[in-house]
């Protein structure tokens, strides 16, 4: 049976500055190594096929993931977007991406190149900013 585990699963931004978010200078940052499945099976080969999606902690529309930090030194309405190989996810939406395909050698871990960018989503307040994502697998 295939069975598969992420690893790095956290992800520090650096800082932007007041001024460039709300200038709309925020850019996306990427880090090839955030996303590393590493997934086991009968010989080697895969025994299904290995989706996987992600479920935002919190989210106000499914584009972006809100800022879950509500002391007085948190941000206010600054988030996150997250890309996947260039394209922006949906959290919260039920679309499945394909990890592994049944039968298929697994010989080393698979990467995702994954993206993340700073988003201002009302009147912002500078701050800390912190917020999760779940990335679900399933098996079929």
């Amino acid at each position: 049976k295939t069975t598969c585990s992420l690893s790095n699963n956290e992800i520090t931004l650096p800082p932007i500055s007041l001024s460039d978010l709300l200038a709309g200078n925020a850019q996306v940052e990427y880090f090839p190594d955030a996303l590393k499945f590493t997934c086991d099976g009968g010989l080697g080969m895969t025994t299904s096929i290995v989706n996987y999606h992600f479920s935002a902690v919190s989210a106000t529309n499914g584009d972006y993931l809100a800022n879950e930090l509500t002391s007085a030194d948190s941000a206010k309405n600054v988030g996150f977007k997250i890309f996947l190989n260039d394209n922006l996810i949906h959290v919260n939406s039920d679309e499945k991406r394909q990890l592994l395909g049944y039968n298929k050698e697994m010989t080393e871990a698979s990467e995702l190149k994954l993206g993340v960018q700073y988003y201002k989503y009302g009147n912002v307040q500078p701050g800390n900013v912190k917020s999760s994502v779940y990335i679900i697998t399933s098996y079929q």
